[in-house]
């Protein structure tokens, strides 16, 4: 499943237990806030591949243990990629 821009809310139902069975789950350029996704990752149990796309906030905190959140889950495969920039100007 991909979610791109602009369906940060689709993302967010999954925390109402739809799709349960996703396994590969591809997110490009969203906007939403690292707990949230933690929130959703955590309730996909047979998750086991993700891609992130052009994720500028995205950072090594979304693997840190926190209160109240669950763990960053185990992965077979998980991948990271940024789109090239524009020169100035262009």
């Amino acid at each position: 499943m991909k979610y791109d821009a602009g369906s940060e809310q689709s993302l967010e139902l999954l925390l109402q237990r739809y799709w349960m069975e996703l396994q590969i789950l591809d997110i490009s350029k969203l906007r939403i806030e690292p707990s949230i996704l933690r929130q959703v990752l955590g309730s996909l149990p047979a998750l086991y591949d993700i891609t992130f796309s052009d994720l500028s906030w995205l950072d090594d905190t979304i693997f840190r243990p926190a209160a109240r959140l669950p763990e960053f889950p185990s992965l077979r495969a998980l991948t990271s990629k940024t789109s090239p920039t524009s020169p100035p100007g262009a």
